[in-house]
Order: structure tokens, then sequence, then C-alpha cells
């Protein structure tokens, strides 16, 4: 819509912010379900505006600072392997994965991609496969402190064979028990595959039981495939020491999303 318009809708909503005036696309951050919310929706349909709403969650600093299992997502992306390379031959064990599907596969051996560009991202999320590439620095931090569960392999070049200075893959090696009952994980808009690992998705926050964890590590994937979609993956769950040493630090690349334990 036109900036004016937007203006007047803001306005008969009580809301007052910025308008980007060079753009006819405009976004608006608003907390879901409170009164501001609510009119500002009214204000859009009663002016037969077009619009899309996508949610968010959004933690306190107490459910952060309280949490002992967090789920770790990419902030930005550093690049991806190349089909063309046939890394999949080189990296996966094509065995081990669902003939139908194709997901499951066991990595084998080291990624073969373009250096990942970090820039100034200490972690970094990398396409297709939903690995973690990290930097030389996080990497002597991560083994300084003896982190478990996780192994920091290195990236090979497909036209040098040779490995890439300064980066490496953050490859996770062990795995939480399934999630508790409260979790909620329904059915996407892509058909299941009997294998369990395309077709779900995760509605809202992970949860386990207390007694579940008793053999986790402070890096681990879910048991669960979830995603949504035929390119499902596994969630990356870590706990408090990484957590802390992330922010002590001031890392770069990821944001954390607190895990419930009953």
């Amino acid at each position: 819509m036109k900036p004016e318009e937007l203006k007047t809708i803001l306005s008969s909503a009580g809301i007052n912010g910025n308008v980007n005036t060079r753009d006819t696309i405009q976004a608006v951050e608003l907390f879901s379900g409170t009164e501001t919310h609510i009119n500002f929706i009214n204000a859009l349909e009663l002016k037969e505006t077009n619009f899309n709403e996508s949610k968010e969650m959004v933690f306190s600093e107490d459910e952060m600072i309280n949490s002992s299992y967090y789920r770790i997502i990419a902030n930005a992306y550093c690049g991806y392997p190349q089909p063309e390379d046939g890394y999949i031959e080189k990296s996966y064990d094509r065995l081990t994965g669902c003939p139908r599907c194709g997901n499951g596969m066991v990595q084998k051996s080291e990624l073969h991609m373009n250096k990942p560009k970090m820039g100034s991202k200490d972690i970094a999320g990398i396409h297709w496969v939903y690995e973690f590439a990290v930097t030389s620095r996080l990497k002597q931090m991560i083994e300084s402190q003896e982190l478990t569960g996780c192994e920091l392999w290195p990236i090979i070049s497909p036209k040098t064979k040779k490995k890439h200075e300064e980066v490496y893959q953050l490859h996770i090696n062990s795995f939480m028990p399934p999630m508790s009952a409260e979790t909620s994980i329904i059915k996407s808009g892509v058909n299941a595959c009997e294998c369990g690992k395309t077709g779900y998705m995760l509605e809202g926050l992970a949860y386990y039981t207390k007694d579940s964890l008793q053999n986790t590590t402070d890096f681990n994937k879910t048991s669960e495939w979830l995603g949504g979609g035929h390119g499902s993956w596994q969630l990356i769950i870590v706990q408090k020491a990484f957590y802390n040493m992330y922010k002590s630090h001031k890392l770069k690349g990821i944001r954390f999303e607190p895990v419930f334990v009953t």
C-alpha cells in the first residue's frame, strides 16, 4: 500500500511508528493478541487491505536464563555443497537413508564444498545439509571447554581436495531421547513418508521429561525429523555450557530458543 494509507491505518489503530516511504510493502511488528494488535488487524480488514501474518516467539530474559537446554537456529547461512561436485557420494552413506524420501543418510566423511563465507559470524548454517560451520576461534573454545557430543571436522575444497583454513563443520554425533507427549508435532502440507522423516513439523516448543535426559551431551540432534517438507532435518539441542559460552564471548550467527523440561 501507499505510505500515506498505512499512516492512516496506524493512526486509527492507535500506533505511532515510522513508515517506509520508499516501499509499497510494509511490515509492522506487534505482540499477538494484544489490544494494539487486534485494533490493527481490524483497521486492515476495514480498509479491505491484503496482508499476511507470520509469528515468531519471543522469550523473556528469565525464561532464557532459567532454561537448561536450548534449540539453536541459524541467523545466517554460509553456502552449500554443490550437487555437481557429487558431495552426497563423497560425504554420505546412501544406504543409510530412506529409499523413498532420501532423508536419514549418515555422514561418513568430510563435507566437500566451496569455503563457507563466514564474514563476522562465528557460527553459521549450511544450506541443504542442515549442518553448522564454525570458525577456528569457536572451534578452540569448544575444545578448551571440552564440550561433548560433537567433533570439529575439516571442510574440503572440491577443486583442490585440500582442507579449507580457519573453518570447520560442527559435526554432532549425539542424540536426544524422544520428546515428551507435551510436545505438539503436527503433519505438514507434504505427504508423510512411512519412515517418519518427512511430512512433520514442530508446533511451538520442544518438551522433554527430566528423567529422560540422563545421557545427553552438550550438543545433540533430536531423535525426531522435523521441518515440514521433503528436506526434513533433526533439530540441534545444546546445554547450558554452550549457551553461557556463546553469550559471554558475544559470539554471532545463531539464536537460542528454550527447551522445556518437566
